[in-house]
């Protein structure tokens, strides 16, 4: 199982702090560009005042090439306007993509808010002939601000085949005791989510579940899978054993694994 590494607060806070810079700077040649605009209009007035006050001088001013100089400035003027434009935009664009990957990040970040663990006891036997036995609870609380699809579970045993999980598993065999002793009781209940859960079970030592009533877990609200038990064959002769779980919704894909691990040691 793969779980993806999250960017640390760092990250984000400097992804902020660029931001932030970069806003200055649009700002700073907005406030320029006006500069450049007002300049040029008032050179603009300038000029057409002078030239019906003064018309006969500046006909001789343009015949010494003069007006010459004026078109160069008034150009220069343009050019660095347009210049100051480009600039503009090109901070505005690059503005736009670290604004989208701040969200991107933040949405990954509230993952963490995403929590599973398990709690349980682990019942050992008197005598090596009996089975050792794990009973547990698994929680999973949905801290984050959105509301999360299809929530699934994966509980791994290694070695495979070496446990047996029971708990309140809906069976496809409606007349097993098992089934009768879900539909009794008042919590969650819970089903198969691979289609050939048998053949995950025997070669993984995956048991895929869904629950049967949530299909939506919503913010700050509570999961629970209880009263699970695992007996660990006695005649498996492990040196120990390992019970993991990941967490599943259709906004991670990847899975979010457990806080804890369910780890047994035995002597030899």
């Amino acid at each position: 199982m793969k779980n993806n590494s999250h960017p640390s607060s760092d990250s984000v806070l400097q992804l902020r702090q660029k931001l932030i810079h970069y806003k200055s700077e649009i700002n700073h040649y907005e406030q320029k560009i006006k500069q450049y605009e007002r300049a040029l209009e008032q050179e603009k007035e300038n000029t057409d005042f002078w030239k019906e006050k003064h018309t006969s001088m500046i006909h001789h001013w343009e015949k010494e090439n003069s007006a010459e100089e004026f078109e160069r400035k008034i150009n220069m003027l343009t050019n660095e306007l347009a210049e100051q434009k480009l600039l503009n935009e090109h901070l505005k664009k690059k503005l736009s993509q670290q604004e989208r990957v701040v969200k991107v990040e933040e949405k990954r970040m509230s993952k963490h808010d995403l929590v599973a663990f398990f709690m349980y006891s682990v019942i050992t036997p008197h005598n090596k002939e009996e089975d050792t036995v794990i009973v547990g609870n698994v929680i999973i609380k949905n801290q984050t601000s959105i509301p999360l699809h299809s929530p699934t579970l994966c509980l791994k045993i290694l070695p495979p085949s070496s446990a047996n999980l029971s708990g309140k598993i809906k069976s496809a065999d409606k007349q097993s005791a098992e089934s009768f002793y879900v539909q009794e009781t008042g919590s969650e209940q819970w089903e198969y989510a691979h289609p050939n859960w048998k053949e995950k079970i025997r070669t993984d030592g995956e048991y895929w579940l869904k629950p049967v009533q949530t299909t939506i877990l919503k913010p700050d609200s509570v999961l629970s899978f209880d009263s699970f038990q695992l007996g660990i064959r006695s005649d498996a002769n492990l040196s120990s054993f390992l019970l993991e779980g990941y967490f599943y919704t259709k906004e991670w894909r990847e899975g979010i694994p457990f806080l804890n691990k369910i780890v047994v040691n035995f002597s030899a």
